[in-house]
C-alpha cells in the first residue's frame, strides 16, 4: 500500500498543477503561440541536454571512484536509466532503477544511495551559488513582495546550513532537529535521524578534497549548460529573457522536482516554469506556457527517444529485486 501511495500523490499533484495552470489560459492563444515556435531550436536544445547528461556522467564517475572505480560509459548508462524511467513512471522511480543498476554493477545498495545523495547535494550547492551570482552580480529583478523575498532567501540559507551541518556536525544537527520537532512521535524522529545519517554518508563518500572540488566545478558546468535549453526555449518563441535569467527559471524548475510527481513531472514542471517567468515580469501566460511545454517536450525526447538506446535490457522486468530495494 505504501509503495503505491507516493505515485498516487504524485499523480494528484500533477493534476492539481495542470488544472491551476490551464484554468488561467486561453486555448486558442496557445494554438497561435505553438504555430510561432521555431522548431530549428529543438535539435539544439536536445544537444545541450545530452551534453549536460555527459557532464553528469563524468561527475558520477568521480563520485564512484571513492567506492568502486568505473567507466564513463557505465556512468552515462546510469544517468540515462534514471532519466528514462523518471519520464515513464511516477514517483521518481528512476532513482530506484539507478540504485539497482549500480548495485548490479558491484556497488552495495547503501553506497549507491549515498552516492546519489552526494550527487543531489552538489546539485543543490551549485544551484544556490549560481542563483546568488544571478541575483547579486547580474542583478536579475523579480516581482516578489518583502515577505516572499525573505521566505525565498531563508529557504536557500536553510538548505546551505543543513548541508554544512550534515557534513561537519551530524550529531549536533540530529540533536537540534529533535529539539525543534520535539512534538513528533519517536518513530518519525527516528526516520529523520536515518535520513540525516544517509545524507551525511552521501557527502562523506568523497574523502578527497580534490574530488569534492572537481565535483563542485562539474556541477557548475552542468547547471550552466542546462540553462542554455531553458534560454533557447524562450528564444524559440521570441520571449526576451536573458541567459543569466535562465538560472532563476531553472531554480524554480528544480523546486518542482522536490515534489512527488507523475511521469516526467508533467504539470508541476510547466507550472513552476511559468511561475518563474511571471516573477521575472513577463505577462503573456499562453506564450510562457508554450515555451515551458516546448522545453518539456525536448526533455522527453532526450530522456526517452535517446535514453531507450542506453537503458539496460531486462532491468524493468526484475520487479522482485526492485520491490526489495524500494522497501
Amino acid at each position: 500500500m505504501k509503495s503505491k501511495l507516493i505515485p498516487l500523490i504524485g499523480s494528484i499533484i500533477g493534476i492539481v498543477f495542470t488544472a491551476l495552470l490551464l484554468s488561467r489560459l486561453d486555448f486558442p492563444r496557445i494554438k497561435d503561440a505553438f504555430l510561432k515556435v521555431n522548431l530549428l531550436y529543438l535539435p539544439i536544445i536536445i544537444a545541450f541536454t545530452l551534453l549536460a547528461y555527459a557532464f553528469r556522467a563524468l561527475r558520477l564517475k568521480v563520485l564512484l571512484k571513492s567506492a568502486k572505480p568505473s567507466s564513463f560509459f557505465l556512468s552515462y548508462v546510469n544517468i540515462h536509466t534514471g532519466n528514462f524511467y523518471n519520464h515513464i513512471l511516477p514517483g521518481k522511480a528512476g532513482e530506484l532503477f539507478r540504485i539497482y543498476h549500480l548495485n548490479k554493477s558491484g556497488l552495495t545498495k547503501s553506497a549507491s544511495i549515498a552516492i546519489l545523495l552526494a550527487e543531489r547535494s552538489f546539485d543543490v550547492i551549485s544551484m544556490i551559488v549560481l542563483f546568488a551570482i544571478n541575483f547579486f552580480v547580474f542583478k536579475t529583478g523579480f516581482k516578489l513582495d518583502v515577505f516572499k523575498s525573505m521566505l525565498f532567501v531563508s529557504f536557500f540559507v536553510f538548505i546551505i546550513l543543513i548541508l554544512i551541518l550534515s557534513y561537519f556536525k551530524k550529531a549536533f544537527l540530529i540533536k537540534a532537529l529533535r529539539g525543534i520537532f520535539f512534538f513528533l512521535s519517536e518513530k518519525i524522529k527516528a526516520k529523520i535521524d536515518n535520513t540525516i545519517d544517509k545524507f551525511s554518508k552521501g557527502l562523506h563518500i568523497l574523502k578527497s578534497p580534490v574530488d569534492m572540488l572537481i565535483c563542485l566545478m562539474l556541477s557548475f558546468v552542468i547547471i550552466a549548460i542546462f540553462s542554455f535549453p531553458v534560454y533557447l526555449s524562450g528564444a524559440s518563441l521570441g520571449i526576451g529573457y536573458g541567459y543569466e535569467q535562465s538560472y532563476f527559471i531553472l531554480a524554480y524548475i528544480l523546486l518542482s522536482f522536490l515534489l512527488p510527481s507523475p511521469p516526467g513531472n508533467i504539470g508541476a514542471f510547466e507550472y513552476f516554469f511559468v511561475l518563474a517567468l511571471v516573477h521575472l515580469g513577463y505577462n503573456k501566460p499562453e506564450s510562457l506556457f508554450t515555451a515551458a511545454l516546448f522545453f518539456h517536450i525536448s526533455q522527453f525526447i532526450a530522456a526517452i527517444g535517446v535514453g531507450i538506446f542506453f537503458v539496460p535490457k531486462g532491468l524493468f522486468k526484475n520487479r522482485k529485486a526492485l520491490n526489495t530495494l524500494k522497501n
